[in-house]
């Protein structure tokens, strides 16, 4: 049975001074959900994603402060993400941050999807079990701007801006925070940004320390906790890599830091092929995309590898039987 994701609790520490700048107490926080101020602190400590996300849902209730998570995203800083901080603000162009944010997101998270369009950087938390997130949602776009202005420049604005969660009764400060009034209930979490920013140079980027920084994040992800299933591992990446095109075999056990041969051999004594364990990532991706959104489904195609959507819709035929449009037709009552 595969153990919960796990996220490297020093991400956090910025949420104390959040706390007590709101009024509210850090400690009593903390201690609603089962942690100490000595968990931020210990660079060697791991949470479960579900405790990780009951912390800004404590402050909220300690400070009152119903944009709470808007409020610690804002005044966070990206050096709390550590060495992928580091890697990103030393990219050469924000095209190559964002694939570095990607590529080792897993430095500080377990258990999301994180990956980029031609316009926006977007994410999600990957369990649709796991309640309220609200003040996760919003944290992460708040302070997805901060480290995007880190690549460009300080009063870099998104196009837009879109939460998974629902619209609360209260919108004002989301365009006092973020500059734009974002879109509620989409199907993931996103900042929007034009095409042309993507080959925009980083002014901050050295590079002669990148690679550096690189050696040392790969070796950190070496350490990070395995989940104990390889296949859901291997489910995990394919799900943030499927929106550059299908991942091989190779490239897999590249970002798990395992061989090829190894990671095979695992595979099959799961029960899976690797062949076939993309082939059920992307059904799911596409059954949930469906289910759970209105997306066009040119983005779904996209988002779950395919190039041409009539690739998609015979894909879609071969595992339910019926078309992308017919399926929704259906879930609506139509």
């Amino acid at each position: 049975m595969a153990r919960e994701p796990m996220v490297w609790a020093p991400v956090k520490i910025g949420i104390l001074r959040v706390i007590e700048r709101a009024g509210g107490n850090p400690d009593a926080a903390l201690a609603a959900v089962g942690l100490s101020r000595a968990n931020l602190q210990d660079p060697e400590c791991y949470i479960p994603i579900r405790q990780s996300l009951a912390i800004p849902v404590a402050a909220a209730d300690e400070t009152g402060d119903e944009f709470f998570g808007l409020h610690w995203g804002q005044h966070d800083r990206p050096e709390h993400l550590g060495a992928l901080a580091y890697v990103a603000k030393h990219s050469p162009t924000v095209r190559a941050a964002l694939q570095n944010l990607v590529r080792y997101i897993s430095i500080v998270t377990q258990g999301v999807d994180l990956w980029t369009t031609p316009n926006s950087l977007c994410y999600r938390v990957r369990d649709p079990s796991i309640p309220d997130l609200r003040h996760n949602n919003e944290y992460v776009v708040a302070f997805g701007l901060n480290l995007l202005r880190a690549v460009t420049s300080p009063n870099w604005r998104p196009r837009h801006v879109w939460f998974r969660h629902s619209k609360p009764e209260r919108t004002d400060e989301y365009l006092e925070v973020l500059g734009v009034a974002p879109r509620f209930e989409t199907s993931y979490n996103a900042i929007g940004f034009e095409p042309e920013t993507l080959d925009e140079p980083n002014p901050n980027a050295d590079p002669e320390l990148l690679p550096i920084l690189e050696q040392h994040a790969d070796e950190i992800l070496k350490r990070m906790p395995p989940l104990e299933n390889v296949a859901a591992s291997v489910r995990e990446q394919i799900g943030r890599s499927l929106a550059s095109g299908v991942p091989s075999l190779e490239r897999i056990a590249e970002l798990l830091s395992i061989g090829t041969r190894t990671l095979q051999r695992r595979l099959i004594d799961q029960g899976w092929s690797f062949r076939d364990i993309v082939e059920d990532t992307r059904r799911q991706m596409c059954l949930g995309f469906l289910s759970r959104s209105e997306m066009p489904m040119t983005e779904i195609a996209f988002l779950t590898g395919y190039s041409e959507l009539s690739a998609f819709a015979r894909a879609f035929r071969r595992w339910t039987g019926k078309t992308p449009v017919e399926f929704r037709r259906e879930l609506r009552g139509g």
